[in-house]
């Protein structure tokens, strides 16, 4: 352990029975993976990465509505800093609030936010990160046809497997003006997540929904937010939807929040958590996947061939940790 904190420098320090490392810049954290490479150490075997050293904050680009932020830095912090020029990240799950840039960016589930219609779209538009063989990269928000392969892929969404993220640009939008709630039952569970994707597929958004039962009928509670038009267009459009599919509207009360942790599931797992008679609460809803509470985790799927191919490639020593 001596000589290994000896070789990593002014950045790593003991910490119980293993050793911290806090990076200040790329360059320093490429120096600690191929150290870690050489001495086929990895990241949870005694060693782990503090990013906070990553923590500044780049100007707001009012015209592209973007902000350049460090991995390190709070994603609390940096929505309370878009906030003040009446922008924001958008509808985030509550987990993400929590989160720093870097873990929120590589997330599968939180880094991603719904654009109509009902789509995901990462909510990185440009990454810079470093590679399990120490080289520094950066992605290119220009088409994939002018720049070549976008290596984003290796860092959005991929939880940090194939590369750390130490910086992002991440994409902002305008704060919404109004928040409005709605109540409407339904006959069946299904009657009611049949009209929640119709309303996405129609153009409507949601910043949270919650399904439950209740006397025979299917209970929905959808929250949308936006200007004043934009409300009136959407409420319009679930109204619709909802009186296509059995639906009936009850009222503008707010239901109880569901206990549990959320965490992303297909709208078949929802079906089936209701099913079984559970409350469920939904958040970053597109017509792909949900983030959830109340719908049980899913069977653990192991990582696909096309991960593991990767991991090969660009982590052979497994520095950034090892497959299931």
């Amino acid at each position: 352990m001596k000589t290994l904190l000896e070789s990593l420098g002014s950045i790593a320090r003991p910490s119980g029975d293993g050793l911290v490392l806090r990076p200040r810049s790329e360059k320093e954290l490429a120096s600690a993976l191929m150290v870690l490479r050489d001495r086929q150490i990895a990241f949870g075997e005694g060693v782990t990465l503090d990013r906070s050293g990553f923590d500044r904050l780049g100007r707001l680009d009012d015209r592209s509505m973007t902000i350049e932020a460090g991995a390190g830095v709070s994603v609390r912090e940096l929505e309370a800093r878009v906030n003040q020029q009446k922008l924001t990240l958008g509808a985030l799950p509550p987990a993400a609030w929590d989160a720093t840039v870097g873990s929120l960016v590589e997330d599968s589930a939180l880094g991603f936010r719904v654009i109509i219609p009902g789509r995901l779209e990462p909510l990185a538009v440009r990454v810079t990160g470093v590679l399990p063989d120490g080289a520094v990269v950066t992605s290119s928000p220009g088409p994939r046809h002018a720049v070549g392969p976008d290596l984003a892929s290796l860092l959005i969404g991929g939880g940090g497997v194939l590369g750390l993220v130490t910086n992002a640009t991440m994409r902002l939008m305008p704060l919404p003006q109004d928040e409005q709630r709605r109540l409407y039952s339904f006959a069946s569970h299904a009657d009611a997540l049949e009209s929640l994707r119709e309303s996405l597929s129609a153009g409507a958004s949601f910043a949270r929904v919650v399904v439950r039962g209740r006397a025979g009928r299917t209970i929905v509670e959808v929250t949308v937010r936006g200007s004043a038009a934009q409300l009136e267009r959407e409420l319009a459009l679930i109204s619709r939807c909802a009186e296509a599919t059995s639906g009936r509207f009850e009222g503008q009360g707010r239901e109880a929040e569901v206990d549990g942790v959320a965490h992303e599931a297909t709208w078949s797992d929802v079906a089936s958590a209701l099913g079984q008679g559970a409350s469920v609460e939904l958040f970053r809803v597109s017509l792909s996947t949900v983030v959830a509470r109340g719908v049980g985790v899913r069977s653990f799927l192991p990582p696909s061939p096309l991960m593991r191919s990767l991991k090969d490639v660009f982590d052979r020593a497994r520095v950034l940790g090892r497959l299931p």
